[in-house]
């Protein structure tokens, strides 16, 4: 009775000073736990962190919702909290046993539980838009640089799940938006390479962004596609992407059989000649190099490392 009084006591607690909720945290160095109480459950968070080169952060491992089922007992389906005479023990469900104390700090709870809240919300997203248009690139690492640009990085944790939330439906939509119109343009041009003429095609591939294939390859694409249906219109687009000679190269420099169909194409001397200067002296290798790095890069999953 004394122990469920002392439970009941601290429940009732939160409600009385307006803090909706309070927390307990794991004692030691090891296996870090945020318990949060909030009337009748407890959820629990297992702590670690992630690492990448642009930076380092807090991680949610795992959570878990305890709810009160007989006196000084929760459970929930990983961990079960035990209340004894002086304090809170923590069983997870491999056995491993953590002993509690209150954390009163909250803006260091907050910010630790937003921080890992808002990376894994960015990866996510990556993860999202990076399988649903194959051609473009959002690199994960976005939510680095997102979380160093919060104004109050320690509100409390569902206000900034639900500032996050908004954030990343409206980052999807624009996103997404865009990249389907040019998958769209993309697609016209794949289709009707062989049967529309170099002026139409030219009008849809001047509309997709230029830039190195990992980062958005839908111009990569265009040029390989109209290349490998009519060999001349490498050269017709040379002439009319005088600026983008090297994106243009790098387009078609793997395909071994499209090479030497480029050189029987009649005309085009100086363009043939710059171009098969560069690829005979490898001199395209540096921005392969950059693409090749920027694919691996895209593709590095971010890091989830227990706290030591």
């Amino acid at each position: 009775m004394k122990l469920s009084i002392t439970i009941l006591t601290l429940l009732v607690s939160l409600q009385i000073y307006g803090q909706g909720s309070t927390f307990f945290k794991t004692i030691g160095k090891k296996n870090l736990h945020y318990l949060e109480f909030s009337n009748n459950y407890v959820k629990v968070y297992k702590m670690g962190s992630y690492f990448d080169k642009a930076g380092s952060g807090s991680a949610i491992i795992l959570t878990d919702t305890l709810i009160f089922t007989k006196e000084n007992e929760f459970k929930g389906k990983q961990y079960s909290l035990f209340k004894n005479e002086t304090h809170y023990t923590l069983l997870a469900d491999n056995g491993k046993k953590y002993e509690t104390e209150p954390e009163n700090d909250l803006n260091k709870i907050n910010s630790e539980l937003n921080n890992a809240y808002c990376l894994k919300s960015y990866f996510d997203i990556s993860d999202k838009l990076n399988k649903e248009f194959s051609l473009y690139h959002y690199t994960f690492r976005n939510g680095y640089y997102a979380w160093e640009k919060k104004p109050n990085k320690t509100i409390s944790h569902d206000k900034f799940i639900e500032q996050i939330d908004k954030e990343i439906v409206i980052i999807y939509d624009s996103i997404s938006s865009k990249q389907a119109s040019l998958a769209k343009t993309t697609n016209f041009i794949t289709a009707n390479v062989r049967q529309a003429n170099y002026s139409v095609l030219k009008d849809s591939i001047i509309t997709l962004p230029i830039d190195y294939r990992p980062q958005s390859g839908y111009f990569d694409k265009s040029v390989y596609q109209m290349s490998k249906a009519n060999p001349e219109y490498f050269y017709k687009l040379l002439q009319d992407f005088p600026t983008s000679k090297k994106f243009i190269y790098f387009a078609v420099d793997q395909d071994k059989e499209l090479i030497k169909q480029l050189k029987q194409v009649q005309g085009y001397d100086d363009f043939k000649k710059d171009f098969f200067k560069e690829y005979k002296y490898g001199k395209t290798m540096p921005y392969r190099i950059i693409g090749t790095y920027a694919i691996i890069a895209g593709l590095l999953t971010w890091l989830i490392i227990a706290q030591p």
